[in-house]
């Protein structure tokens, strides 16, 4: 043995004990290189094979293997997994919000335009009115001026003819005095006495020819002033007429005015109602636009946790390949671990039952290893 040991001194071989030849020997060389390379080795680092079902001695790390989850994915802060159903809620609320929305915008578009419409036509109408009123109100002022004028030309010619009336008045009253007078001169003769006949001087033709004269125009003015008066007549019936047909216009003009008022007031309730309505429409399409915006959002946010669900699943896949490759890489070893095992209990037990040195020294020289794959042509 000590010349074993001095001849293989640079090897190190382990030589099994003389005193407890039954019990387990130290560790070879082989063995020990064997685990100091492998406690160096990554698992990842060996290529990875699928898992071969019904190996006696790999049954435990399947069935380990088996419980590992294939996806395992914690959402980040501020992010809330949704589920499909929900998804194709939200997607089916959000078109009805549009259409919702579309339909609202249709009916104030068409409220705008009836409001318009009857806008114009009222002012149309009240423009219509007003220049009724207007041309109503000139005639009044020309029937007021032309009455006016009217009276005061009747005025003043029933002035004049009372002036003239009264003049001739005073003269026929002369001249029934002068005829008195006269009459009374006559009467004075004697009733024996013959009556002389006196022509009449040139004052008294001069008197009666200015008392026919003015009894022709006593009765010339006569007949004017009831020609003034019928006139007058005439005229006042005309301007009665005219002002019953204007108090007629005016109580038309004043009920369609009111009715007017009426019809505006009306209009004007009805536009202050399509302004709360179109008000109200604003807000409810505001309330939608702001409950798509958040139905957007919402999508945008579950497309994002979709993607980054989608990212976490492939890298959850590709570390569930690669851990199958470790486990591989793992049972591989592990075989390879229990055949290196079962050779050197082999060599061990030979070395046990060998005669010689030599025959230890061969046994030896066929346990140094450099590739686990020289195990099988040993």
């Amino acid at each position: 043995m000590s010349q074993l040991e001095d001849e293989d001194s640079g090897q190190e071989p382990i030589s099994p004990s003389a005193d407890f030849p039954g019990e387990e020997l130290e560790v070879t060389p082989v063995a020990e290189t064997f685990a100091r390379g492998f406690d160096c080795v990554s698992i990842s680092s060996f290529p990875g094979e699928r898992l071969i079902p019904g190996k006696e001695d790999t049954a435990s790390l399947v069935s380990t293997a088996t419980l590992v989850p294939e996806c395992i994915y914690i959402p980040p802060s501020g992010y809330q997994l949704v589920p499909e159903q929900e998804v194709t809620e939200q997607r089916v609320a959000l078109q009805s919000a549009t259409e919702r929305l579309e339909r609202a915008t249709r009916e104030k578009e068409c409220l705008q335009e009836a409001l318009r419409c009857s806008s114009e036509e009222c002012a149309t109408q009240v423009q219509v009115l007003l220049d009724q009123i207007k041309s109503s109100e000139e005639l009044l002022q020309n029937l007021q001026r032309t009455l006016s004028d009217t009276q005061q030309k009747t005025t003043r010619q029933m002035a004049t003819l009372t002036a003239t009336f009264n003049r001739l008045c005073q003269e026929v009253n002369c001249l029934n005095e002068e005829n008195e007078k006269l009459r009374a001169l006559s009467s004075a003769t004697a009733p024996g006495e013959p009556r002389v006949t006196v022509e009449p001087s040139p004052t008294q033709r001069a008197v009666q020819h200015r008392q026919e004269r003015l009894c022709i125009e006593i009765v010339s003015l006569q007949e004017e002033l009831k020609l003034e008066q019928r006139e007058k007549s005439l005229l006042e019936g005309q301007l009665r007429v005219q002002q019953e047909t204007h108090t007629e216009e005016t109580q038309i003009m004043e009920a369609t005015l009111s009715s007017l008022r009426t019809e505006m007031e009306r209009l004007q309730q009805e536009r202050k109602q399509t302004e709360l309505q179109l008000q109200e429409s604003e807000s409810q399409v505001q309330k939608l636009w702001e409950s798509v915006s958040e139905q957007e959002k919402c999508l945008l946010q579950e497309k994002e946790g979709k993607i980054c669900l989608q990212a976490a699943l492939s890298e959850e896949k590709t570390k569930v390949s690669r851990l199958q490759a470790e486990l591989g890489t793992s049972e591989e070893v592990q075989r390879d671990f229990v055949r290196l095992s079962q050779a050197l209990q082999v060599s061990l037990e030979k070395i046990r039952q060998a005669d010689s040195m030599a025959d230890v020294s061969s046994i030896l020289e066929g346990t140094r290893l450099t590739d686990i794959n020289q195990l099988q042509e040993t």
